[in-house]
């Protein structure tokens, strides 16, 4: 009978699947022998009258997902058929850019495909071709707690780094969607010693504003919370001035106020304030920015929500705006606004509150918030705020991303972000000037400074490291410290920027001493990471050992390793790991499969309160 349905569906036999179904009304709810829902084969085949049948005379639901949370517009996007998607989008109301959970939409298959019809209908649907979309995030990878701003034509972005060093990438655009690194607002690790910080402390959520000709980063340096260091401090304010937007930034000035997540305002007066959680507290500073000129007041009190963060002020034709992420960093974030005529207040609420959350659990769009807005030299402003994409369940792998969407601002003075829909997977991008750039993904260390995109975790060891040392190689020495430890130096990192991806590099290391090791890394934090090193254990080895928040591991093992160099590589196919080795660099032999990496992540280790930072690979 399951192949007979089938076969009916496939011949689009209306009449007959209404004989079939009125015998047992039960069995359109089935599968094929490949575990495809009747609903998305017949999708598959064009078959409009009988896809039009499930959703409107039987117990089919328009909402079906498969297990890549595609729905049935996905599915009829193979098909080419444009009667049968136009019926989707115009009658059921399904949307051509709705993403799967590798966000791919039914307008990117209809073109992968090669329906041009069918492209033709989707762009006439969202009024703009397909060259002209954007995915979400345009910052993929551990970039969280975005704060942008505009100097002319250009485009300016921080981010937070946490323990991670040189601290604050300062990224650059011209057309708010393609960014790359072009500095750091700390590189100097003789200015910001964190080499004891805790992970997920450090660096937190900073502000870049240009005033005067000057760019200013502020930023809340997290320190640990055990009364040990600073006269039981918890958190004071940095604050980093540059004539040049990617620095040299100068040392930094430290700011003695004891909350969170600062971003500058500056008042049609001149009057400077620094904005500060909880909610929205203004803190008057001098003239210059680089001292606090009296104590702290709230501004706006916020709707109440827990766990307030990342307040900014804006003014607009009269009223002061102020943006507060409330409902904590997880999967409750958001954005909410107040507004007032006054800085002090009173602000009242606005009624599109939260202007940017994502209530939909299944969406591959998650942690919404945090967000800060731009307006673009054409007069429209945008959204800048972060998210998560959860990787086979709610595990935000690569770390909080940052994403951007529309702003559109109503006739009575109060601001939506895309229409109040939450995050969009697909968008069309600003009509600016394209920024060109080159992705780097491969670094032969031929050049005299580290690639911007790399990392260390804490301070680097500069005496123990060196690429002038052997032209065209990372050099690095042993030290003390395993990557358990939070001493550990001279792990050298690149966020990992993909639910799935493969890396891998060439290591030359003559170990003779027990403990001795260097190799690959897939590293969250000093608690939770994967290695895959060569190392001397009573031979030449390699070896593969996790950490799970639980002390290290061994997973696997390789024996009677050859002398000269050897080659590593991961293979991540979202949550699952597959560690090689090789002599040559095409021969590769595995050395063991991590499955279910889900202490990769914020979500994935109950047991360790704070992580706030995302996945990187690199070697140690």
């Amino acid at each position: 009978i399951m192949n007979l349905i089938e076969k009916t569906i496939l011949d689009g036999d209306l009449p007959q699947l209404h004989r079939m179904t009125a015998q047992d009304p039960r069995l359109i709810q089935g599968s094929n022998a490949d575990g495809l829902p009747y609903v998305f084969l017949a999708a598959r085949a064009g078959h409009l009258a009988i896809v039009s049948y499930l959703l409107e005379y039987t117990g089919v639901s328009m909402n079906m997902r498969d297990d890549k949370q595609r729905g049935i517009l996905h599915h009829a996007a193979f098909s080419g058929d444009v009667p049968l998607c136009q019926y989707l989008v115009e009658r059921v109301g399904m949307s051509p850019t709705e993403g799967d959970i590798d966000l791919d939409t039914p307008y990117e298959i209809a073109a992968r495909e090669g329906h041009q019809a069918l492209v033709s209908y989707f762009e006439s649907v969202v009024g703009a071709p397909l060259s002209r979309m954007y995915h979400n995030p345009i910052r993929t990878g551990f970039f969280p707690d975005p704060s942008i701003v505009r100097v002319g034509n250009d485009y300016y972005m921080v981010n937070s780094t946490f323990a991670f060093f040189p601290c604050i990438p300062i990224s650059h655009s011209t057309d708010l969607v393609h960014w790359h690194i072009i500095g750091h607002a700390i590189t100097n690790p003789e200015w910001l010693d964190i080499s004891d910080i805790r992970d997920s402390h450090g660096i937190w959520a900073p502000d870049i504003e240009y005033v005067d000709g000057k760019y200013y980063v502020y930023v809340t340096l997290r320190l640990n919370a055990d009364g040990k260091r600073d006269n039981n401090v918890m958190r004071r304010q940095l604050v980093m001035v540059s004539d040049k937007p990617e620095g040299p930034y100068s040392k930094p000035v430290c700011l003695e106020v004891d909350d969170i997540d600062p971003s500058l305002f500056v008042d049609d007066d001149g009057s400077r304030y620094m904005i500060i959680a909880k909610a929205a507290q203004a803190v008057p500073l001098t003239a210059d920015g680089l001292a606090v000129a009296g104590p702290a007041k709230t501004a706006w009190e916020g709707t109440g929500e827990r766990c307030s963060e990342g307040p900014h002020i804006m003014k607009k034709d009269g009223y002061y705006y102020a943006i507060v992420a409330e409902g904590g960093t997880g999967y409750g974030h958001g954005i909410n606004v107040g507004r007032s005529k006054n800085f002090y207040g009173p602000y009242e609420c606005s009624p599109y509150n939260p202007v940017m959350r994502q209530k939909d659990p299944a969406a591959p769009i998650q942690r919404a918030g945090h967000g800060k807005l731009v307006q673009d030299q054409n007069g429209q402003w945008w959204c800048y705020y972060l998210c998560g994409r959860p990787n086979q369940g709610n595990y935000t792998t690569v770390g909080r991303e940052t994403a951007l969407d529309p702003v559109q601002w109503t006739e009575d003075g109060w601001f939506t972000v895309n229409e109040g829909k939450g995050p969009s997977l697909t968008q069309i991008a600003p009509d600016l000037p394209e920024c060109i750039y080159e992705r780097n993904l491969f670094d032969d260390f031929n050049d005299t400074k580290l690639n911007l995109e790399w990392e260390f975790v804490r301070n680097p060891d500069n005496g123990s490291w060196s690429l002038t040392e052997r032209p065209g190689y990372f050099r690095i020495w042993t030290r003390d410290g395993q990557l358990n430890e939070i001493r550990a130096k001279n792990t050298l990192l690149r966020r990992e920027q993909e639910l799935s991806y493969v890396a891998e590099t060439k290591l030359e290391f003559y170990p003779d001493k027990d403990g001795e090791q260097a190799g690959l890394t897939c590293y969250y934090s000093t608690a939770t990471y994967a290695r895959c090193a060569l190392c001397y254990e009573g031979g030449r080895k390699i070896q593969l050992v996790i950490n799970r928040n639980h002390g290290e591991e061994l997973v696997a093992e390789v024996d009677k390793v050859k002398e000269g160099p050897v080659y590593l590589k991961v293979v991540v196919e979202k949550l699952t790991r597959t560690f090689y080795y090789s002599y040559d660099g095409e021969n590769w032999e595995q050395v063991g499969v991590l499955e279910n990496c889900i202490y990769l992540c914020d979500e994935g280790v109950p047991d360790d309160p704070k992580r706030h930072t995302g996945t990187l690979v690199g070697i140690y």
